[in-house]
């Protein structure tokens, strides 16, 4: 089978994947998929950030009939100041 081939295959998997996390930090992107993965779902990283000014950002990619699962086990993540790096008025 010719590259052609494997990346068309590739390409049209991934057309049925959907992102349900941007970030501009990598290492968020990556707790991300590490949480997902923990609750049994697929997931991808993609960076999309301009490495020479460092802009963009990066999603977290998963097949379209697991987002509403992903979505929700990331709700955790999205509110925890702890791992964003926000501050709270405490």
């Amino acid at each position: 089978m010719s590259l052609f081939s494997h990346l068309f295959i590739l390409f049209s998997c991934m057309e049925s994947w959907v992102s349900i996390f941007n970030t501009d930090k990598p290492y968020l992107a990556e707790i991300a998929k590490e949480v997902l993965f923990d609750h049994g779902i697929q997931a991808v990283v993609i960076n999309k950030r301009d490495s020479s000014y460092l802009f963009g950002s990066i999603e977290v990619h998963v097949p379209q009939d697991q987002a509403i699962r992903g979505k929700i086990a990331l709700q955790t993540l999205n509110d925890s100041p702890e791992i964003t790096g926000e501050q709270t008025d405490e």
